[in-house]
């Protein structure tokens, strides 16, 4: 608690220096990177807000998942950078668990050295993914670029492609933190009641009895497994539609639309089946 309480103040330390130097507005949309995430994140929900008028009324209309994402105008390349790199960051925490990642760095899986001995290969394994990933994504979008005879510039069609990404990035991030999900929030729940550790309990939950016996039977590993399996698919599968629309949308034109996006769709299925793939391999504990 101690290490997180340090770690907690540090970085509101930091946030509220850019907040003083740099404003509210610029410090939040362009540097705090849980707020820029989460607004990205936002334009997934089926409920759009619009201005209204210049008075600050605002229009609520429902959509289809996603159909904030198609309206929005393409990111500098910054910004999808580092929605790439949120995307690596949590499939490459899925992968540094497996045998198969262990064993590049002849640890064995069965007697784990812990995470302290492994910062080494982690630190070159996790900027190697988010590298690779971003190659991955720049070839894709600018072999379809180069198919549909480079509609506008490239730097443009990386940016607006980019926002096809996210489903992804949330399938996986919900699939590969179900499990703490499903723990930490009893945790959260009993603390909830008694937040200054006064021995009070707001809401009766202060001495619930933390459950994790749904870890160790068939029923509950076969729920959790099914729950993670249907995310990571209706991101995949929600993440191709919104590069087609966001095709249609910029170019108009359906056989043009069909070029600038089927490489990076090829690249959306082979990633779908990588992440199956991670939910099915052996993990280190």
């Amino acid at each position: 608690p101690d290490r997180l309480a340090l770690a907690v103040t540090l970085y509101w330390l930091i946030a509220f220096v850019g907040v003083v130097l740099f404003g509210e507005t610029v410090w939040f949309a362009r540097a705090e990177p849980f707020s820029l995430f989460f607004r990205f994140v936002a334009a997934l929900s089926p409920v759009i807000v619009e201005p209204e008028d210049d008075k600050g009324r605002v229009r609520l209309s429902l959509a289809l998942p996603g159909a904030g994402l198609v309206a929005r105008p393409p990111v500098e390349l910054a910004q999808a950078f580092f929605l790439l790199g949120a995307l690596a960051t949590v499939s490459f925490d899925a992968l540094s668990k497996t045998f198969v990642w262990l064993s590049l760095g002849n640890v064995n899986p069965l007697e784990f050295p812990g995470r302290t001995d492994m910062i080494p290969q982690n630190s070159a394994g996790l900027l190697i993914a988010v590298v690779a990933l971003i190659a991955v994504y720049v070839v894709a979008v600018r072999l379809g670029w180069e198919l549909a005879a480079r509609p506008e510039p490239l730097d443009k069609t990386l940016g607006a492609f980019v926002h096809a990404i996210l489903p992804i990035s949330l399938g996986f991030h919900l699939s590969h933190y179900l499990t703490a999900l499903l723990v930490d929030s009893q945790y959260a729940l009993a603390a909830a009641s008694d937040p200054f550790g006064t021995g009070a309990d707001w809401f009766g939950t202060r001495e619930i009895y933390v459950v994790t016996s749904f870890l160790s039977t068939l029923e509950g590993v076969s729920s959790i497994w099914l729950t993670q399996t249907i995310a990571v698919v209706i991101g995949h599968v929600l993440a191709v539609i919104v590069a087609h629309a966001i095709a249609i949308k910029r170019y108009g034109d359906a056989a043009v639309a069909t070029k600038t996006q089927a490489p990076l769709a090829i690249g959306m299925v082979g990633y779908t089946l990588f992440g199956l793939w991670l939910l099915s391999t052996p993990i280190a504990g």
